[in-house]
């Protein structure tokens, strides 16, 4: 390619990314800017000068319609509007799954589920509509007996190199020979789409299906975009990190328990045993002696792990898929909680000791329009006010308490983070 000066725009969030990036630069395409947070991506566009961005809302107005041959974007989960798409003459994604059949999110968590025997990558023109662009180029590969998610991501990257490595020659000389999907084999895993009833396992399926949601979830150290595996102990919800088949056939009844140790859970299913470790619980803290708790738990050897009807299944699936619109959000804001002086409130009580506190209101504050509109938001703010000014914080957080319905309580954490911001140049009844 030489003489035949290219370039693109790269957005992305992991190592491939750099890979493909390489590549690039290997066949004299110019990366006019990179937009990532990702220390890895950083540090390898400093080593090469490449401008960097964090979000690209930072390109707007920076390059004009068509002014750079190709977007790339690799790893990366945004949806890009129509003004980034126009900026270049081609706008390219990498998907790791096979399209169309596995658009959207965690293709390889639900390729699991499904009990597919191979899976893939896609590299495809970007459209308005998620994962409908023309396909550029697939590879596949099987999916072996025992795969996890972690396996079959790493596939994917392998997969997602050795692919670009071949679309890129084509691609530059104008030769790739694109094709159309076909939108009637779609299917499509939004952001919002988890596995079943969050997780919870259902003793009464067979144990090939559980022992395979139990791999599927099973991202090894790398974040769990989704849900992890889950069983009721007594009184505790306990997450499950590995599953094994420990036997085909069971005459005990489905969810009993049919032995016990330090660290293995043997709980009979439809048609056979299966056996758990590495439990934890929704803290991610490790169980010290699962002998031990089991006792504590009242549960042992014969004991039968207590049912969920699908009644409540199907209430905990829902309410899972609303709430996590705004988990990393939430996350967020707990990782940048800064804390307060709550004022009038004795400091000798434990983390979980209540106090009630009464505090009178301006005579003038219930006759406001806000207030009769909204008074639990209107209190929340004004106190918000008071407590800012005698802590001289204008940025502080609250845990709102927000308990869940009790059927499915303890699967959710009851306290929510409300960051507050006050602009201390408003005045005081615009301000609230």
């Amino acid at each position: 390619m030489e003489g035949n000066s290219r370039c693109a725009i790269v957005l992305g969030e992991q190592s491939l990314l750099v890979q493909c990036g390489e590549l690039l630069l290997k066949h004299r395409v110019k990366l006019s800017a990179v937009v990532s947070t990702n220390e890895i991506v950083l540090d390898w566009c400093d080593q090469h000068n490449i401008p960097v961005y964090s979000s690209y809302l930072q390109l707007k107005n920076k390059f004009s319609e068509a002014e750079v041959d190709f977007i790339f974007s690799i790893t990366n989960l945004k949806m890009l509007p129509d003004w980034l798409l126009s900026i270049g003459r081609q706008a390219i994604n990498f998907h790791d799954g096979p399209l169309p059949r596995y658009a959207g999110l965690n293709a390889p968590v639900w390729a699991i589920l499904n009990n597919e025997t191979d899976h893939g990558v896609t590299w495809h023109e970007m459209t308005a509509n998620a994962d409908e662009g023309r396909i550029l180029s697939q590879q596949g590969f099987p999916i072996v007996p025992g795969e996890t998610a972690l396996s079959i991501n790493a596939k994917c990257y392998q997969a997602g190199l050795e692919s670009f490595a071949g679309l890129l020659e084509p691609l530059l000389t104008g030769s790739v020979q694109a094709k159309t999907q076909d939108l009637q084999q779609r299917s499509y895993f939004g952001l919002n789409k988890r596995p079943e009833a969050a997780g919870l396992i259902d003793w009464r399926q067979s144990v090939d299906q559980i022992e395979r949601m139990v791999r599927a979830l099973d991202h090894g150290t790398y974040r769990n975009p989704l849900v992890t595996p889950k069983l009721i102990l007594g009184q505790q919800v306990l997450c499950v990190g590995k599953a094994r088949v420990h036997d085909k056939s069971s005459r005990s009844q489905a969810g009993e328990v049919v032995a016990i140790d330090s660290l293995h859970i043997r709980v009979a299913c439809s048609d056979g045993v299966l056996e758990l470790e590495q439990l934890t619980n929704l803290k991610g803290e490790s169980v010290g002696c699962l002998q031990q708790l089991a006792r504590l738990e009242q549960v042992s050897v014969g004991s039968v792990l207590p049912a969920v009807s699908s009644e409540i299944r199907v209430q905990l699936g829902e309410r899972l898929e609303e709430v996590c619109r705004y988990e990393e959000a939430w996350v967020g804001d707990y990782l940048n909680a800064e804390a307060v002086n709550v004022p009038y409130v004795s400091q000798n009580g434990g983390a979980q000791d209540w106090q009630s506190l009464a505090i009178d209101l301006p005579a003038n504050a219930l006759t406001q329009r806000a207030y009769q509109a909204q008074p639990q938001a209107y209190m929340l703010a004004l106190f918000s006010a008071l407590v800012g000014r005698l802590n001289s914080k204008s940025d502080f957080s609250w845990s709102i308490d927000q308990p869940e319905p009790e059927a499915i309580a303890r699967f959710f954490e009851r306290f929510k983070p409300l960051a507050v911001s006050i602009d201390s140049d408003q005045v005081f009844s615009h301000l609230i």
